[in-house]
């Protein structure tokens, strides 16, 4: 979860790569492209695994290779609907991403026939989402926060120790709000 440090287990790696004389795999905590990077660089690791990055954004390394790091949707480490759901036998959810488990359901984003003005309330992270789903399909959409900052409870939350990953919510968000011009008021 949040409480452990980012690659925590990658300087132990050179030592298993000695021992073993097999190619090691480090996937514990690993987040961001350029930290996964790092650990190749620096002979810590032969591969990298994202597990919970792929949850959060599984179009993460598409992103990466592209040069559009500030679009992807970063875990936010809190364990709530992958690691702890899978060991309790419960289909996985995720806070960063509502459409895991449901892409079935869900399926692709089509474009909106007739497109529509829409008004959304409220800017924390349900509404934040509900506008980008919504100017994604194309229609024209107005969110409106009485907040002089963008977030909702997250801005609290951020504040509570080993809890600042939590702003990866809002952070995800606004840029989204500002690249898909979406009329934040």
């Amino acid at each position: 979860g949040m409480h452990v440090p980012l690659g925590l287990w990658a300087s132990y790696s050179v030592g298993f790569k000695e021992a073993v004389h097999l190619p090691v795999l480090n996937d514990f905590r690993i987040k961001y492209p350029l930290q996964a990077e790092k650990i190749l660089a620096n002979g810590q690791s032969d591969m990298v695994g994202m597990v919970r990055a792929l949850i959060a954004d599984p179009d993460l390394p598409n992103k990466a290779r592209e040069g559009r790091s500030d679009e992807i949707r970063y875990c936010i480490s809190c364990d709530q609907g992958c690691f702890g759901r899978v060991f309790k036998g419960r289909p996985i959810t995720c806070l960063q991403n509502p459409t895991v488990g449901l892409e079935k359901e869900i399926g692709t984003l089509e474009p909106a026939t007739p497109k529509k003005r829409i008004m959304v309330v409220g800017g924390g992270p349900a509404g934040m989402e509900t506008a980008r789903v919504a100017r994604l399909r194309g229609h024209e959409v107005a969110l409106y926060e009485k907040e002089k900052i963008l977030g909702g409870q997250v801005n609290i939350a951020v504040k509570a120790p080993n809890r600042r990953e939590f702003g990866e919510i809002t952070k995800y968000l606004v840029k989204q709000m500002e690249a898909l011009g979406v009329k934040v008021h």
